[in-house]
């Protein structure tokens, strides 16, 4: 017996299809997260170029840190004086908007920054270096550029600098900490084997890796990878081993086990996290330049992304179009290297993917800088020059929204960060004025720009008027990915008035007006509320519908279907069958799935009875199993067979052959031996539904 609010059955099918449609759509698009909203931007910078390659929140006080590299010197945030052409810049804002420290990491020459890496007691700096030891630098210089390591404690003071390298350039582009106090660090080296680098070049540019001690920078291992061309690494994403990307030129030679399809194209590596064993390498590209950027995991399964800038049209292992110049290009990933889908996202301009991060159900958002207007899948204008270009990509693969930020001139985006509280950092620089979105002057060329966006939590639940004496199903439908659900059913006198579930059931104690409460926790976010009514309906027409057992319907009869007449009934109900007619009783003639809704009120009971053909069954009484496709096998057809047993004997009664299922056929064997002709015989024991069973003795020939 089912009990539902008031529909018919037609409508049942339809509901129970709605609702598992709503089901998937909470899951794969309500609950994707709400669009950003701007909240501030930040801009700091020296009278020269600042130019803001990372950001991050810390874990700790939720100040925002941003890193880069700076020429300017002393001047308006920047306090200190440039130690060469070039230093690593890092800047701490608290959450009241106030500058808590900034400091500036450097030798006599060039340093480039990459990454901030944040341990248990501070941070990783991490980028390249030419300098010697000069300034505060106090790591030589292997050759050309260097791996550029420095640990700084929570306040930005320096505790360490380690220097990487071989005797040529080597540019680090990428690092992860490890669970184990570890920490990989990559990028691209044109440097053959010496000093740090144990293992030979391949080609042009190899991926250079190395894990080091978090505490004290001494090398555990490195590995070159690469192939006879080009091939820069600029990804790490640490699950279920390592996993590094980047783009490689290169064809099948080196460790590269697959050919170019054309340009540059993306090319991870998985490796063994111990021992940094390959475990697999893949390419994926068009006929053009695909640069990959970023690659990370999947939060809601073993999939990951692999995101960044394509020129290649519908070629390769590309599916999807370009639009203009560069776009992004997105691909997720199954655990065995396999495309799930791609996404191709861009204006008619030039659009250039610098950076990508994971969101909690599943979906990315994915960002870096554009000059193109509205074109293409590009939905939002230009400012001016290049603009930030951020879009989240659901987890279909399907655009959910896209946002422009920028000012009159060139805004170039290098970082995205998710906060604990679910908004975003977006990082990068900037040379606009006051204008556009842009809401500080220019320090000198470039500054750092960050541009901090709210996601707002917005709770909802699904809710309908409801009758007494069923369960009640909840389903949030809150436009976020909550953390905790406390569920307040305004009804204490059910003993069960409150849950943590996500979609929670509950049957309430008495008729009557409801208030319904949910408090949702969306990361660090302060509790959101939202409450609703609910009528709880009294319901007459509770356990009213009964149509009896299931039945069978013998050839040529009819069967009458009506409500068992001993229950009584309220005297407004109404009849709803599913042939649609309205009276009390029905006469059928066919097999079938026939329901009743009975209707009462507000409130509806239904149920429904099967009715199947009487149990027939027909014997063949003789088979030839000589393997000629013919005959070769024994058994038994019927129709309204639901309960079956057969069994076959030799003339001494030994049982040869048994079966519970109709269609399992006697091959004319016996534990793998042919029989020889003789006759045999059989005992069939069959039942209809919910009918008595019947048994029907015989003999079957077996002829060879």
């Amino acid at each position: 017996m089912v009990v539902l609010n008031k529909l018919n059955w037609k409508r049942i099918v339809c509901c129970v299809s709605f609702l598992m449609l709503s089901m998937f759509t909470i899951q794969n698009a309500s609950a994707q997260g709400s669009s950003p909203i701007w909240n501030r931007d930040f801009a700091w910078g020296g009278d020269s170029s600042d130019y803001c390659m990372d950001v991050i929140e810390t874990s700790d006080d939720h100040s925002l840190i941003a890193a880069g590299h700076t020429t300017s010197s002393s001047s308006f945030e920047l306090t200190q004086t440039n130690f060469g052409n070039s230093d690593f810049w890092v800047i701490e804002e608290d959450t009241l908007g106030q500058l808590t420290w900034n400091e500036t990491y450097g030798g006599d020459s060039t340093e480039l920054f990459a990454k901030i890496i944040e341990l248990s007691d501070g941070y990783l700096l991490a980028g390249s270096s030419a300098s010697q030891a000069t300034g505060n630098k106090t790591a030589g210089n292997r050759g050309g550029f260097d791996y550029w390591v420095v640990k700084v404690d929570a306040n930005g003071t320096k505790q360490w600098d380690r220097n990487y390298g071989g005797p040529d350039d080597d540019f680090l582009l990428t690092g992860i900490a490890l669970n184990n106090g570890n920490v990989v660090i990559g990028g691209n080296s044109i440097s053959d084997q010496g000093g740090d680098k144990t293992a030979a070049s391949f080609g042009a540019t190899d991926y250079w890796l190395l894990v080091i001690n978090g505490s004290n920078g001494d090398v555990v291992w490195d590995l070159t990878l690469g192939g006879d061309a080009e091939d820069v690494m600029t990804s790490i994403y640490v699950e279920n081993g390592i996993h590094v990307g980047g783009y490689s030129n290169s064809d099948a030679s080196g460790t590269k086990t697959q050919n170019s399809y054309g340009g540059f194209d993306y090319w991870i590596v998985d490796l063994n996290p111990l021992s940094g064993a390959i475990t697999r390498d893949t390419t994926f590209g068009g006929t053009e330049d695909d640069f990959l950027v970023e690659l990370i995991g999947n939060e809601q399964n073993s999939s990951y992304y692999a995101a960044g800038t394509s020129s290649s049209g519908v070629t390769g292992t590309k599916t999807s179009a370009n639009s203009g110049g560069s776009d992004y290009w997105l691909l997720n990933i199954d655990s065995i290297g396999g495309v799930v889908w791609d996404f191709n996202l861009g204006g008619t301009g030039t659009d250039v993917l610098t950076d990508m991060v994971s969101s909690p159900e599943g979906a990315v958002i994915i960002g870096g800088y554009s000059n193109s207007g509205i074109g293409g899948n590009k939905q939002t204008s230009n400012n001016g020059g290049y603009d930030y270009w951020i879009a989240k990509i659901d987890t279909l693969g399907a655009l959910y929204w896209e946002r422009t930020y920028g000012g009159a001139d060139d805004d170039t985006l290098t970082s995205i960060y998710m906060r604990c509280d679910r908004g975003l950092y977006l990082g990068g620089y900037s040379n606009s004025d006051a204008t556009g979105d842009r809401t500080y002057f220019n320090r000198g060329e470039e500054d750092y720009w960050v541009v901090k966006l709210d996601v707002p939590t917005i709770p909802n639940f699904l809710l309908n008027n409801h009758c007494y004496g069923t369960v009640m199903h909840f389903m949030d439908d809150s436009d976020i990915w909550p953390d905790e659900w406390i569920w307040d059913f305004g009804d204490p006198l059910s003993g069960n008035n409150s849950s943590t579930e996500a979609n929670p059931l509950h049957q309430f104690s008495a008729p009557g007006d409801y208030d319904i409460n949910l408090i949702i926790k969306e990361g660090c976010q302060n509790d959101t509320t939202i409450t609703k009514s609910l009528t709880v309906y009294e319901n007459k027409i509770l356990g009213k519908a009964e149509l009896g057992k299931n039945q069978t319907l013998c050839y040529g009869e009819t069967l009458v279907l009506q409500n068992d007449p001993k229950i009584d009934l309220p005297s407004d109900v109404t009849y709803l069958w599913s042939d649609g007619s309205t009276g009390t009783e029905i006469t059928i003639d066919s097999v079938g799935i026939y329901y009743l809704d009975l209707t009462s009120g507000q409130c509806t009971d239904v149920d429904s009875v099967e009715i199947d053909h009487c149990p027939i069954i027909f014997v063949p009484n003789a088979f030839t199993p000589n393997a000629d496709g013919k005959n070769d096998s024994w058994g038994l057809k019927g129709v309204g067979i639901r309960d079956f047993e057969l069994y076959v004997y030799d003339r001494w009664g030994m049982l040869i052959f048994q079966a519970t299922d109709i269609n399992d056929w006697w091959d004319g064997s016996m534990n793998g031996k042919l029989c020889q002709q003789d006759v045999f015989v059989f005992k069939v024991i069959y039942s209809g539904l919910n009918t008595n069973s019947h048994i029907k003795v015989g003999t079957v020939t077996l002829v060879r």
